[in-house]
């Protein structure tokens, strides 16, 4: 396979890895403001805790992932022009 060939199935590669990222952050970014609603309502047991948890942790790792993978697509862009 062709070295050029490669890096542009890598950098769409990376580029549709990061579309799916921002839909997920988006989802999230729902659920977190839906589960603060929520708590604000008087939801406040420790399952619930639990599970808010979770969203807002994964969340955040959702950001840097995103924020890794922008970086990556903008050094792939630089290896290209």
């Amino acid at each position: 396979m062709n070295r050029c060939t490669s890096k542009s199935k890598t950098a769409k590669l990376v580029y549709m890895m990061a579309l799916i990222k921002e839909n997920e952050l988006h989802s999230y970014r729902q659920k977190v403001m839906d589960m603060e609603k929520t708590k604000s309502k008087g939801a406040n047991n420790a399952l619930y805790e639990y599970k808010q948890a979770l969203v807002v942790g994964r969340f955040h790792q959702l950001i840097k992932t995103l924020k890794d993978l922008k970086q990556l697509e903008r050094e792939l862009e630089g290896l290209f022009f």
